[in-house]
């Protein structure tokens, strides 16, 4: 019998590029209905026992595309976690984004889905999806600082800068008195190429703390494409205080 399982399993290795990657991804998922696989069925074992196999053959795309949809059959989060984080492993953004969906559905409460998730909508562009996301986030962040440099390194891979721009003054409207989320826009109107907004964030940040590393590295590598002598002089200004 063992025999004929592990043939079976080679044979169908061939076609784990197809498996589950299918329109069947993008249909809407109805996290309130039953679980159509709720014990360890042939099918259940079947479907991980591919994607475990896939994992082996390293076809990463292939496994994750299995563990997500054994997360829509079994309702289970543990699945669509693990097809996110494969998703961004092989930077499959259709697959991570699919697989955060169906996780936050599945856990509303789960940060980390939410995370992802936003994550994954900033990175594809879709700033209206991301910003409800994004707000409730930093409202329950302890470290809401942290989360604001997090998210200025996300908004780097938005390609119209423009947006980006529009996105983090929104998000930032709450925290002026945060030095993270006058930066997040200052940064994000230095690749929009708004100097304006850019000069009267960082000097509101040198109101709130004229100390700030970030802030003082960030100002110095402005100048020094314009002026090098005079970025050395900030630095060592900095060094100095």
């Amino acid at each position: 019998m063992k025999h004929i399982n592990y043939f079976v399993l080679t044979f169908f290795a061939f076609l784990i590029p197809a498996i589950g990657i299918s329109e069947e991804q993008s249909e809407e998922f109805n996290p309130d209905l039953p679980p159509q696989i709720s014990e360890a069925n042939a099918e259940f074992v079947y479907k991980f026992l591919l994607a475990e196999l896939a994992i082996q053959r390293n076809d990463i795309n292939a496994a994750g595309h299995l563990y997500l949809d054994l997360a829509k059959l079994t309702k289970n989060t543990g699945f669509a976690q693990s097809a996110a984080q494969l998703g961004g492993m092989v930077r499959n953004g259709r697959l991570a984004l699919d697989a955060a969906g169906v996780w936050s559905k599945l856990d509303p409460k789960s940060s980390d889905a939410k995370k992802v998730l936003a994550e994954m909508y900033i990175a594809s562009g879709n700033l209206s999806k991301a910003k409800p996301l994004v707000k409730e986030i930093l409202e329950n962040e302890k470290s809401k600082g942290d989360g604001f440099l997090y998210l200025n390194n996300i908004l780097t891979r938005v390609e119209n800068k423009s947006n980006a721009l529009r996105f983090i003054i929104d998000i930032a409207k709450p925290y002026a008195k945060m030095v993270e989320a006058h930066f997040a826009v200052a940064h994000t109107a230095h690749m929009a190429g708004n100097i304006t907004i850019r000069d009267q964030e960082l000097a509101a940040i040198d109101k709130l703390n004229p100390n700030w590393e970030t802030s003082t590295l960030f100002k110095g590598s402005i100048q020094f494409d314009e002026d090098p002598m005079k970025a050395i002089e900030t630095y060592q200004n900095f060094i100095k205080t």
